[in-house]
């Protein structure tokens, strides 16, 4: 790569070793073993202990090795590297490239997607006064001073390394050339999409630091996320001494910063106290803002050496599906554990209430970025008055039930309900086929040939189409092309539209 992604590279071989020094010492291959071993022979004496039929605890222990232990090559980079490996380099170069013509337009179900889902981390997190769109809003238009709270204040400790892992939310694992990588990065930046997930990041740590301020005043058993404050071990004597730090204004704002204690502590116990405070914070920001954890890349495979077909195999499943995948870790297993029947069903309510109504706007700008009218949400002619069809786009492209259908289908819901249901690569793999042999094959046996129309099917699936610019190339180009190309079929999609959408406000020529 360039000099930039050498010094990223860097930064994250630095953080990575800090982070295993930090945790398991000098030792820390020798340490890992022990602690496994010590977890191994507890569970065996809980299982002695308990009743025959309910020996269970080494069993899911030696489960939970096997997890850890895939995490820990991930994390310490232990996985093979695809360099020189031109099968496996070609092949990641396909998939990467595939996977890319679809996020062009990602940024609008990201945006309504994540607002919605960070309404429902708040009620996770029992914090129903965070102010989660107008917090967004005051961060979406870029300045230095702004990107420089955020990495002051903490929230953005990470941010050499973000950058990098940011567009996985649904690339899932990215090997190959760098210049394919480097490609991908531009798509999802030019898209607003990368922009996006850092503001939202970057307001919902501030948010939540607001929060903390606003209850500084209280002691620890009336706070709202005492719950949440416990879940990471902190005591109540912590919150005391943290609330005790001066807080920190920005432009009438006050905050009250982990990165400030910190700072400020005069041995390692409040340094220690401190990481807990900023763990949490990043534990909520990921919640809010769904990001691709140690787990979930486990989960796709990225433990998996890929220079192997079983590890191709596994990326190639996984593409586009960072994104459920991370829903599941981050938020329905959350739900799933959280204690009481009731307290589930409320959560799990607010979850779909939410996702839906996300959907609705997600489904209304799409039709809007494709020419369409928008979708009335009601209709004389169906039951109770209501549009049966807009309410079932919003369930899917909200992610409600759409994040169910990408995880078997992998037919990426959240972009663009046009694309056909099926990984990605293939469907490009289906594309070149039929551009290439099938018209080579037509023409050797004296038979016309559709290379025009397959050359245009097979850049429309693969080109990056950015919402921004969808409309323009579908009416004042794509639609050109096609009465050239495929002039049967240009007559067929002008059919389709006067029957079956509701109107367009640029229809097709």
């Amino acid at each position: 790569g360039n000099f930039f992604e050498q010094t990223v590279g860097m930064i994250d071989a630095m953080a990575k070793d800090i982070s295993i020094l930090r945790t398991f010492g000098p030792s820390a291959d020798s340490m890992k073993e022990f602690a496994k071993r010590v977890g191994l022979e507890r569970a065996s004496k809980l299982d002695v202990d308990a009743a025959p039929g309910k020996r269970t605890n080494l069993d899911k222990m030696k489960r939970e090795v096997v997890v850890f232990d895939d995490e820990y090559r991930i994390h310490a980079r232990h996985v093979p590297a695809t360099d020189g490996n031109w099968a496996v380099n070609t092949f990641a170069t396909v998939r990467t490239l595939a996977v890319n013509a679809l996020l062009g337009g990602v940024f609008i179900p990201s945006l309504y997607g994540d607002m919605a889902n960070a309404k429902v981390a708040a009620r996770m997190f029992n914090l129903p006064e965070a102010k989660v769109f107008g917090s967004y809003w005051d961060e979406f238009v870029p300045s230095p001073e702004k990107t420089a709270e955020a990495v002051r204040g903490g929230v953005v400790f990470e941010n050499a390394i973000s950058l990098a892992f940011s567009r996985q939310r649904y690339f899932g694992a990215l090997d190959g050339p760098h210049w394919a990588r480097r490609l991908s990065d531009i798509t999802y930046r030019m898209g607003l999409a990368a922009h996006h997930t850092q503001v939202a990041r970057n307001s919902q740590g501030k948010m939540f630091m607001g929060v903390l301020a606003d209850h500084a005043g209280k002691q620890f058993d009336e706070l709202p996320f005492a719950a949440a404050l416990v879940e990471q071990g902190i005591t109540a004597a912590e919150w005391d001494a943290f609330r005790a730090i001066p807080l920190h204004e920005v432009r009438g704002a006050t905050f009250l910063r982990p990165i400030d204690m910190w700072n400020g502590a005069a041995d390692d116990i409040g340094r220690k106290t401190a990481e807990k405070f900023s763990n949490l914070m990043q534990i909520y920001i990921r919640t809010a803002v769904p990001d691709v954890t140690l787990r979930a890349r486990r989960a796709m495979g990225a433990a998996v050496d890929p220079n192997s077909a079983s590890g191709q195999l596994f990326r190639t499943v996984g593409s586009l599906m960072s994104f459920p995948v991370s829903i599941y870790f981050n938020q329905l297993r959350r739900i799933a554990e959280t204690p009481g029947v009731r307290n589930k069903a409320v959560l799990a309510a607010r979850y779909f209430a939410w996702m839906t109504l996300g959907g609705m706007m997600i489904t209304q700008t799409k039709a809007l970025v494709a020419g369409k009218n928008f979708y009335s949400p009601f209709d004389e002619d169906q039951p109770l008055g209501l549009n049966w069809d807009f309410y079932g786009r919003s369930v899917i492209n909200g992610g409600s039930l759409g994040i169910l259908g990408d995880l078997i289908f992998n037919n990426i819901n959240i972009n663009n309900s046009q694309y056909r249901s099926g990984n990605p690569t293939v469907e490009y793999l289906k594309s070149a086929h039929k551009l290439t042999i099938d018209n080579l094959i037509d023409a050797m046996q004296g038979r016309p040939t559709d290379a025009g129309k397959d050359a245009l099917d097979f850049a429309r699936a693969n080109v990056p189409n950015l919402w921004y610019t969808k409309l323009l190339f579908d009416r004042a180009l794509g639609d050109e092309l096609m009465q050239q190309t495929d002039p049967a079929g240009y007559k067929m999609k002008k059919k389709y539209l006067q029957e079956h959408e509701e109107g367009m406000w640029w229809e097709p020529d």
